[in-house]
């Protein structure tokens, strides 16, 4: 497995154990989701990085906020 992807899966776990147990149980967040918003979030910053002169994306978003958007992940 390419090391990025074991950081994040590593940061997911941590974040679940620290932040969203204290969450009420109906809010909570499983460590699967977590881990899906941080590669979009990752690949985001890669394509925002990568391509900095995109044309915006439907008008208003650059192709990173786009694609956060296109998943639900939030900033």
């Amino acid at each position: 497995m390419n090391e990025r992807i074991k950081q994040l899966w590593e940061l997911a776990s941590t974040r679940y154990s620290v932040y969203e147990i204290l969450k009420p149980q109906n809010e909570r967040k499983i460590i699967p989701d977590i881990f899906a918003e941080l590669i979009i979030k990752e690949c985001a910053k890669y394509v925002d990085v990568m391509w900095p002169h995109q044309k915006e994306f439907k008008g208003t978003l650059d192709v990173g906020k786009g694609l956060k958007a296109k998943f639900g992940v939030e900033e």
